[in-house]
Order: C-alpha cells, then sequence, then structure tokens
C-alpha cells in the first residue's frame, strides 16, 4: 500500500511527463525523477510521446537539439556524497540549444558564441538527459529557459564540458552559410579527478546547420538544421577519418575554416605545452615558488652572513681587549719604576726635565 502511495505522490510531483507546467516558479520537474515505463504501464498512466531530435522554438531563430551521446558514460544523481556514473551507461543526450543573437548577427550554442568562428580558450557545457525522455520534459526545459545563463538552479540531470569541432564548410550560394558542428568528446569531474570520454562510434551524428543572410541585411537566420552520420557526412567531403577515428579526434586542429577545441588540452593557465601557459603557469605560482626555493635559500645566505658578521665582530673584540690589556700593563710598569725614583712626576715629563750637569753648564 505504501508503495502505491509513493508512486501517487511522485507522479504527482513529477508531471513533466505528463502535461506541461504553467507554473514558472515550479521547478519540481527538475528535481524529481520520471516514472519509468513499468510504473507508467502498472498504474494505467499514458505513455508520453519521446521529444524529437530536433525541436523548433522560435523559427529561423531557435531550435533544441537532442543529440543521442552513443557509449556516454550517464550521470545518476541521487542521495550521494560523490555522483554515480554508469559506463557504459544508459541510453542517453546532449541538449544543445542553438539560437540566434539578439541582433541576429552571431550564432550561439548554449549561451556561447560559435558563430562568426573564433578560437577558444574555454569548452562548452551542455546537459545530459535520457534518450527516451519526453516532449513534456523538453517543454518545461524550453519553458522555463534551463539551457540559458539565467538558470542558476541545481537539477537532477548532470552537465559535462564538452570538446567540439566548428567547421565552416563551402557555401551553396551567395548568401548561405554551412556549418558542421561535430561534439567529439564529453569531460566530467569525480572525486576531484577529471575523466575524459571520446565519442569514436562510427555511426555518431553531428550536427549540420545552415544559416541564410539577408540580401541588403547582415542579419541572418537559420534556414535548415539536421543530424547526419559523421563518417558518411566526412566520406563525402574528402575527409578520411574514419579508418583510425579515434587518433583523429583526440587532437585539436584549428584552421581558418574551423575553431576545434580539446578539453584535455587546456587546464587553468592555458594549454598544455606552450610558452604562454609556462609563463601563466610561473606567474600564478610566484609567491609559492619563491616560499619554496628563495626563502630557503635566503635563510642560508642570511645565516652565513651572520655567522660570518658575528666572527668578524668577535675578532674585533678580542685585538680591542688585547690592546687595551697592553696599554693597561705598560702604564702599570711606567708607575711602579717612579714609585722606586721617589718622584711621582710622569715618565713623559721627567723627560723634558733638564739634569744638574746641563743647568751648571748653561750658567
Amino acid at each position: 500500500m505504501y508503495r502505491w502511495l509513493f508512486l501517487a505522490a511522485v507522479w504527482i510531483n513529477s508531471c513533466s511527463c505528463q502535461y506541461i507546467h504553467d507554473d514558472p516558479s515550479d521547478t519540481t520537474w527538475a528535481v524529481q525523477p520520471d516514472l519509468t515505463y513499468d510504473e507508467l504501464i502498472t498504474n494505467g498512466f499514458e505513455v508520453p510521446p519521446i521529444a524529437d531530435s530536433v525541436t523548433e522554438v522560435k523559427p529561423g531563430l531557435n531550435y533544441i537539439v537532442k543529440l543521442d551521446c552513443l557509449g556516454c558514460p550517464f550521470d545518476v544523481r541521487g542521495t550521494y556524497i560523490w555522483d554515480q556514473y554508469e559506463q557504459p551507461g544508459r541510453p542517453n543526450s546532449l541538449l544543445f540549444n542553438f539560437t540566434l543573437s539578439r541582433n541576429q548577427l552571431s550564432l550561439l550554442l548554449n549561451g556561447e558564441s560559435i558563430f562568426p568562428l573564433r578560437q577558444r580558450r574555454s569548452g562548452l557545457q551542455a546537459y545530459q538527459v535520457e534518450a527516451n525522455a519526453s516532449a513534456g520534459l523538453l517543454q518545461n526545459i524550453i519553458n522555463h529557459e534551463m539551457l540559458d545563463e539565467s538558470w542558476k538552479l541545481g537539477t537532477r540531470f548532470g552537465t559535462y564540458d564538452i570538446s567540439f569541432d566548428a567547421t565552416l564548410q563551402s557555401e551553396a550560394g551567395p548568401r548561405q552559410t554551412h556549418l558542421m558542428f561535430d561534439i567529439v568528446g564529453m569531460s566530467y569531474t569525480h572525486q576531484t579527478k577529471r575523466h575524459d570520454y571520446i565519442l569514436d562510434a562510427h555511426d555518431q551524428r553531428i550536427i549540420w546547420l545552415v544559416l541564410q543572410r539577408e540580401e541588403y541585411r547582415p542579419k541572418m537566420k537559420i534556414e535548415d538544421i539536421q543530424l547526419l552520420s559523421r563518417c558518411d557526412f566526412l566520406s563525402k567531403h574528402s575527409e578520411n577519418l574514419c579508418g583510425n577515428i579515434r587518433k583523429s579526434l583526440v587532437k585539436s586542429k584549428s584552421r581558418a575554416w574551423r575553431v576545434s577545441f580539446r578539453v584535455w588540452e587546456w587546464d587553468y593557465y592555458g594549454k598544455l605545452g606552450t610558452v604562454s601557459h609556462g609563463w601563466h603557469f610561473f606567474w600564478s605560482n610566484f609567491w609559492y615558488c619563491f616560499n619554496v626555493a628563495v626563502v630557503p635559500v635566503g635563510f642560508v645566505v642570511c645565516l652565513v652572513l651572520t655567522l660570518l658578521g658575528t666572527r668578524r665582530l668577535v675578532t674585533r673584540l678580542k685585538r680591542l681587549s688585547r690592546r687595551l690589556w697592553t696599554r693597561q700593563r705598560d702604564d702599570g710598569e711606567v708607575r711602579e719604576v717612579d714609585g722606586v725614583s721617589g718622584t711621582d712626576t710622569p715618565k713623559s715629563v721627567q723627560g723634558d726635565m733638564a739634569t744638574p750637569a746641563e743647568v751648571k753648564q748653561q750658567v
């Protein structure tokens, strides 16, 4: 009985699989898990339709792509200290929000500009959902703008850093631009360690976009968006990468017509193996290096200088004390001689006085 009550409560609080939330403040769909297929059938609920691979939000301006991630690990979030990852995971997909900027001059992906092409120093992030995510769930994500930067709440959906290739293909017309977006890898951090997964499946799909510019204005719109097989597409464009696809995807190859980014080639200080990376690493860790290397050496130098200075000071004090002792000894001997002769005249005065014979001779 308690199990049925629990399932009923979950169904009431997690109705994203049945209908679309109208209350903008209701975000339980982003936290509570959906009912499974067996639970829906057992309780007599209608099985919701699965979300399409490409969902149109605003014609020509905004599209949501649900890209199947073949063999990718799946983030099982629950009441754990660390997220639990299934690898290989259950069938899952990554969500990508393609939208044009307000002035319609650039193309954004999950809030980051990807066209016009510019070399990137940071990757992109994408949410992960199950491959059979319902259309109602996707509509809730769209209505609440979960794929936008304004979303700050935690969810039951895992997030991954994406490695990608964005390639500009030959133009089919005077105002058309073809853009290929290939997800080549995903990275996540588990127990303070980064894990990388390369999407090297031969039937992995890529995203193909056609951008159409207006005739007399630089504004553009999304004319078409499709999901194509990677190997079929590359073989048609004379890129023989499917022979050893994993090797071809590991290293980034940026060109004038391609922006290539790999998460594992970058860290906090920049791209690994470059001069700028070493420079930033040195200056960022300057004080650490100073404390580790310079301070001990400086301490030893100061200690040696202190010992040498102390030794020199002691030597000078010994010499001064010896001189004072010698002078006192000589003064004591002079006074002792004067006492025997019966006069207290100092030796220096006695040397200046004339003898009686010299006095008679002067007279």
